[in-house]
């Protein structure tokens, strides 16, 4: 078990304090080049611990990644409702002023669309910077 392993154990509490001490008595046996008992034991446990740990982390990841790709995707379906809003003004019948206020006030609003979905965009290229397209 390496110094890393037992400080993360020590911190998280998971041992009592006379296994810390007798593991920390191991650990300077071995720094001397003394073999002990529980070598391999300890290896062991330590290679579960890390790949259970391994196995929790990566879980939250792809959480964390799928919640972004369904944001993503949402904002994508906002910015393509401004074709139905499109549509909706070509079927109204109106004055040239109010069919110019109109589409000035679409594509305000079709630039804030645009903008949010940027910016969701940017949060996830920063989070995870697409290193599964990349592979």
């Amino acid at each position: 078990m390496t110094n890393y392993d037992m400080d993360e154990i020590r911190r998280r509490g998971e041992l009592p304090a006379e296994l810390i001490q007798q593991k920390l008595t191991e650990r300077e046996k071995k720094s001397r080049g003394i073999e002990t008992e529980n070598d391999w034991e300890d290896l062991r446990r330590a290679d579960e611990y890390a790949i259970a740990y391994e196995k929790n982390h990566e879980e939250e990841k792809r959480k964390k990644r799928n919640e972004f790709m369904l944001e993503l995707e949402e904002e994508i379906g906002n910015v393509w409702s401004t074709a139905v809003d499109l549509d909706t003004i070509r079927n109204t019948e109106c004055e040239a002023d109010e069919l110019r206020e109109l589409l000035y006030s679409l594509k305000q609003i079709h630039d804030a669309r645009m903008q949010q979905l940027w910016n969701v965009f940017e949060s996830g290229f920063d989070k995870y910077k697409y290193k599964q397209y990349n592979q």
